[in-house]
């Protein structure tokens, strides 16, 4: 099962045409590809469970809607229209509440939720017992604990691959996640010549004191300094107490475009021919070699 985790609308908007191709970087083995659209951004699975309410949601309230709200932008005049930039606050939500980086941080967790699971189970049963209730056969073995304990790692890393993305978990984060955006202004900044480009985990937070980015590195909402999402290579938009528009100089865009890059799980996206990929790969070469 595929699920998009990067708005293919969003993601049109780094192509030279409407239906694509873009490009990608993988920041592991820094190689580019020129694709199609719908083959970015994603995740393909079978153990995915079947997202139903999931994707009702992220089409109606965004994907349908970012048309409109792209053409406001292009035009200069998102920000006197509050249906768009409704849409614009519920995309940086969408991306927040269910992408790659909290999918990440799920799975860095399991271990730690599963052996919870395991003393719990300890308090109440010997191992041995608990083994058969768990898989029919009575184990006799010094390693019996052991045993347990990766079994029910196992199942508990099943059971979550499988409901990661369930309909209650992903509902609750993105309502949260509107009622936290809704006392914010936007910002839009517009760069005239340079472009930006987009990470996998586009919503961005930045921490000035420790100069960290994205939640992976531990930047939560609430610690964030700065909260924001390329729209397109020309637009990023930002969390502001006041909405505004301003001009982004290369400085700035070299700075976003930065970020974007150490907020990414595994892959930045641009438009073809832009050469960022090229850049952003030698800089990350010149980054190994100089470690």
């Amino acid at each position: 099962m595929i699920q998009h985790l990067v708005s293919r609308g969003m993601l049109r908007r780094f192509s030279n045409h409407r239906r694509g191709p873009i490009s990608g970087l993988d920041l592991d083995t820094l190689q580019q590809r020129i694709d199609k659209v719908e083959r970015f951004g994603a995740i393909d699975s079978p153990d995915l469970a079947e997202p139903d309410g999931i994707e009702n949601v992220w089409n109606q309230e965004v994907e349908t809607r970012l048309p409109y709200a792209f053409q406001l932008l292009d035009e200069g005049k998102l920000l006197s229209n509050e249906t768009a930039v409704t849409t614009i606050k519920n995309c940086i939500i969408l991306h927040w509440a269910r992408g790659f980086a909290l999918r990440e941080i799920t799975d860095r967790l399991l271990p730690a939720k599963a052996d919870e699971v395991t003393a719990s189970v300890l308090e109440r049963f010997a191992p041995t017992d608990a083994l058969h209730a768990l898989t029919g056969l009575h184990v006799v073995s010094p390693d019996a604990t052991r045993l347990l304990q990766q079994r029910i790692r196992n199942q508990f890393a099943e059971k979550m691959r499988k409901e990661r993305f369930v309909d209650q978990q992903f509902l609750k984060q993105y309502r949260d996640g509107q009622r936290l955006i809704r006392p914010y202004s936007l910002e839009i900044w517009r760069s005239q010549t340079e472009e930006f480009l987009i990470g996998d985990a586009p919503a961005v937070s930045y921490d000035k004191d420790t100069d960290q980015v994205g939640v992976l590195n531990g930047v939560s909402w609430d610690k964030a300094d700065c909260i924001f999402m390329p729209l397109g290579p020309h637009h990023v938009v930002a969390l502001s107490k006041e909405s505004r528009y301003k001009e982004a100089d290369a400085a700035m865009v070299e700075r976003l475009n930065v970020w974007q890059v150490r907020g990414a799980l595994r892959e930045v996206y641009y438009r073809p021919e832009s050469g960022l990929g090229d850049i952003i790969a030698n800089a990350l070469k010149q980054n190994q070699a100089a470690d």
